[in-house]
Formats: structure tokens, sequence, C-alpha cells
């Protein structure tokens, strides 16, 4: 594949926040990640899945749980995570942050500021903010 033809996504989100299945819509594929509908993580290692889409290869890195109460330092990204994101070298072309649109809460803002320590101000360039489980959202 040819640099035009090629992209790398990495998903990043708090546990339950719709990662995988997100994941899946991107890819048209139901079965390309395992979705769990828990609030724990059902994904404890990063799984990436490339699928041609219009003649375009795209890999889309599915990553544990950010603020994972199962976590050692949910504080902090994990090691795990931290791997997923030097294996997509030379480096993603973008960043999903999976936000739960009911439950926004102080740690949802705080995976800015992860993202700010451990990368750079630049990836935020490259971070695209998808809010999911919108059927469940009551309106006023």
């Amino acid at each position: 594949c040819s640099p035009r033809k090629l992209a790398r996504i990495v998903l990043l989100g708090k546990s339950g926040s719709g990662k995988s299945s997100l994941g899946n819509t991107i890819l048209r594929d139901n079965h390309a990640f395992s979705v769990n509908h828990t609030p724990n993580s059902g994904t404890r290692v990063c799984h990436a899945v490339t699928r041609m889409i219009r003649q375009r290869s795209l890999t889309v890195v599915d990553t544990p749980g950010l603020f994972d109460t199962n976590a050692p330092n949910s504080s902090a990204l994990s090691p795990e995570i931290m791997r997923c994101v030097e294996e997509c070298a030379p480096g993603p072309h973008a960043f999903i942050l999976v936000l739960k649109i009911e439950n926004f809460t102080r740690q949802e803002r705080d995976i800015v500021n992860l993202i700010l320590q451990y990368f750079s101000d630049e990836a935020l360039r490259y971070t695209i903010i998808v809010f999911t489980h919108g059927t469940t959202f009551k309106r006023a």
C-alpha cells in the first residue's frame, strides 16, 4: 500500500465506553473485535484488525480501558496501551477518544490530560471525539 492508501487509528476511552463496538462499525465487521456488554473492561490487551475498505488499508487498534478499576495504576496509560501505540509505527494517523455520553465525569476530562502527558500537544490535532450510547440518552 502506498502511504496515501493506508490509515492507522487507535481507539482510546474508559472501560465500557464502546470502543470495541465502534471499531466494529468503522471496519464494517461486527466480529472484528469482541464486544463485552458490561462496565468492566473486555479488552485486556491491544488488538489490531486491518481491513481493506474502498481500496484502502485501514487498521483499527482496540485498547484496554483507561481508568480501569482492575488496573494497578488506573490513573496512567497502561504499558499495554503504550505498546499498542508503538506498534502503529511510524505512528497512528488518528486517535479516536470514545466517550459514553450518559456518563461524562471528571475522568473523561482527565483523558485529554493523559493524551497530552504521554504523547504531545500535537496529538490533540489528530484526536477525534466520538460520543457513544446516544440511543440511551434521554431528551428533555
